[in-house]
């Protein structure tokens, strides 16, 4: 493996979430007025929730126009002369605070925004958002990881950016945080990078179950890596009515196989199960149950190919001391250990 695989767009839960219907919307800021939009201490923002310490604040906020919108322009430095001693390999924050007062966004399950980030010489970008609540549960908490979230970005582009929080506590939200982490830049790359801020709101839609393998209403759950020719092969499913249901072959729209529809019950409720173990037919399938339809999977029994790659991809495009193509240059070369008179380079992995 010499090149990292390129992703399909349309095969991620990003485009997914983009396509989905928004049932209601509650517009907080289209950045033409900046009173409620400040930057601040992370440390000094958290209410109530045990934080680790980050080190180094810094960056300016100033009302810029990017393609005919007002934004809200966050600037900020890659690093800086003070090393972070208690954060590892990070210099410090730059963390941009929407003030929300004290909202209660029960009825809302999603935060949405507009984000162009402008970050010359990078070639992954990625950002922190967080939401700060101090009601009932206090948000964030970095030791259980909840309140925050990462996205990557499309570098010099106008990105629409999603995040589905219906397990978040959100009673009590007095805040919206934009976050960049300070941790260096490859050479070549600037000192001194800005992301672009609009069109921030709330939004309402049909989540996806943030926690535990619990079905949506009239959803299929099957193995989208596909299933073993000769290996039992079930899918599970909530609301379904139908009785029965059938395998059937994408190419043609034969049907391959037709079984009953199970519903054992176990202690979180009754689910519809479907025994698809007597089909062993190899190709491209679906599922139909009445008028639920799964997307196609394969029977193969080459069928964990596809996972093996994407495994060594994934610690390919990780891969440390390195260059990456597309990635990162070798990196983390001044990552030193040291025991007595003997220095070396920790990089490699």
């Amino acid at each position: 493996m010499r090149i990292p695989m390129k992703p399909d767009p349309r095969n991620t839960s990003v485009w997914r979430h983009a396509q989905k219907k928004v049932l209601a919307s509650l517009p907080l800021s289209d950045a033409s007025d900046l009173s409620k939009w400040a930057i601040r201490s992370h440390q000094e923002v958290i209410k109530g929730a045990a934080m680790d310490s980050r080190g180094i604040d810094a960056g300016v906020l100033t009302a810029a126009v990017r393609d005919g919108k007002t934004v809200a322009r966050m600037t900020c430095p890659v690093d800086c002369t003070e090393k972070n001693k208690d954060y590892g390999r990070g210099w410090g924050l730059c963390t941009l605070v929407y003030d929300t007062g004290s909202a209660n966004f029960r009825d809302y399950n999603r935060i949405a925004f507009e984000c162009y980030p402008d970050l010359p010489g990078f070639r992954v970008v990625t950002l922190c958002i967080y939401l700060y609540n101090e009601g009932e549960i206090a948000e964030p908490n970095d030791m259980s990881r909840e309140g925050l979230h990462f996205v990557c970005l499309e570098n010099h582009k106008r990105n629409t950016v999603y995040w589905e929080i219906p397990e978040l506590a959100r009673d009590k939200v007095y805040g919206i945080g934009l976050q960049y982490r300070m941790q260096g830049a490859e050479p070549g790359a600037a000192r001194e990078i800005s992301y672009d801020f609009t069109n921030l709101r709330m939004e309402k839609v049909d989540a996806d179950t943030a926690k535990g393998w619990l079905p949506k209403d009239h959803e299929i759950i099957f193995s989208h890596a596909g299933y073993m020719p000769d290996m039992a092969k079930t899918a599970i499913a909530r609301g379904v009515k139908s009785a029965d249901f059938q395998i059937i072959r994408a190419d043609d729209g034969l049907v391959c196989y037709a079984g009953t529809v199970k519903t054992p019950t176990r202690y979180t409720g009754a689910y519809p199960r479907f025994d698809l173990s007597h089909s062993t037919e190899e190709g491209r399938f679906f599922l139909k149950a009445g008028a639920d339809i799964t997307r196609t999977f394969s029977i193969s029994r080459k069928v964990w190919k596809s996972s093996v790659e994407k495994t060594f991809n994934f610690f390919f495009a990780e891969r440390c001391g390195y260059l990456v193509p597309g990635i990162h240059d070798i990196c983390h070369a001044d990552f030193q250990c040291r025991h007595g008179d003997v220095t070396k380079v920790i990089n490699g992995g």
